[in-house]
């Protein structure tokens, strides 16, 4: 049982992301392409329709702004 425990710890753990080295490496690439990158926050609540939509006027507004 401890085996079980331990082997699904392990197999969580591997494949957690780092979402911050991930982003770092999507802005380093899109920097050298002459890439612009937009970002926007995304709620966790509600369905994935109304997430994307959220993400969306997140980002539109964040351009606005700038």
């Amino acid at each position: 049982e401890a085996q079980k425990q331990y082997a699904k710890q392990y197999r969580v753990s591997i494949h957690q992301w780092s979402y911050g080295r991930l982003m770092e490496t999507i802005r380093s690439f899109a920097s050298q392409l002459g890439i612009v990158i937009e970002e926007g926050q995304q709620t966790i609540r509600g369905s994935p329709q109304e997430q994307a939509k959220g993400i969306a006027l997140s980002a539109y507004q964040s351009r606005s702004l700038s």
